[in-house]
């Protein structure tokens, strides 16, 4: 499995080097989200298309203790994407909830053109606050 991921990563720096001066589109993502307190997250990837260009795929890869699967949509460059912002919603639940996991977006487009990053999902904090034994009693009468 790491193997292809490696040979998947290999490619999109292949198309950002061949595609520098491809047209600007951009990519925009959160760097991390944290979880709730059951160890659910959710948010927003956009991608900015600046001119007409056809998709050759777009890759989300959360196997890294989330329950987002790995999948790739193939685009084939057969049709045109308009200018405009096209957004992505993830969602999805830590496998452990005590451990921090990540989230994988990669898109290419046929003019060259790839975007890819990590979301890092944060593992939901606990405040552990210190209590009086009068506090607890309280807590429970």
């Amino acid at each position: 499995m790491k193997s292809s991921r490696g040979i998947r990563v290999a490619a999109v720096f292949a198309a950002m080097l061949a595609g520098a001066s491809a047209a600007a589109h951009e990519l925009i993502l959160p760097q991390t989200v944290e979880a709730d307190g059951a160890g659910r997250f959710a948010y927003e990837v956009v991608v900015v298309i600046t001119e007409p260009v056809a998709l050759a795929w777009v890759e989300v890869d959360g196997e890294d203790n989330t329950d987002i699967p790995s999948w790739i949509g193939d685009g084939f460059c057969l049709q045109p994407v308009e200018p405009g912002e096209y957004r992505y919603p993830l969602d999805g639940e830590l496998l452990d909830p005590h451990v921090d996991g990540s989230v994988s977006f990669a898109q290419v487009m046929c003019d060259g053109w790839a975007g890819a990053d990590t979301t890092v999902i944060l593992a939901p904090s606990v405040d552990v606050v210190p209590a009086s034994w009068g506090t607890l009693k309280g807590m429970y009468r």
